[in-house]
């Protein structure tokens, strides 16, 4: 099993080497990938090149949408990210 994860913070590599130490303890094949954005997250699953991506609330609605209805399947959310709200602002003139 190879996931795909964002580095947004120094100790994103630190928490998924400790899984895949777990993981591959308890005999599970696992590794992964560290990203710098989403975008390139999301094209490396829908191009097959990742089993897993750990997204974002916008990246996972971006990545059903271009994988097109049924083709994705959404295994967990943090309880942190349950009432996750997005926003979008513009002015009227926009």
């Amino acid at each position: 099993v190879l996931l795909g994860c964002v580095s947004y913070d120094p100790a994103v590599g630190r928490i998924w080497e400790m899984m895949r130490s777990y993981m591959r303890g308890a005999g599970v094949p696992f590794d992964f990938v560290l990203f710098t954005n989403y975008e390139q997250q999301v094209a490396c699953l829908l191009n097959g090149h990742i089993d897993i991506a750990w997204n974002g609330p916008v990246a996972h609605v971006v990545a059903q949408q271009r994988a097109g209805e049924g083709q994705t399947v959404s295994l967990g959310m943090r309880d942190c990210d349950r009432d996750f709200v997005s926003i979008c602002v513009a002015r009227k003139d926009a």
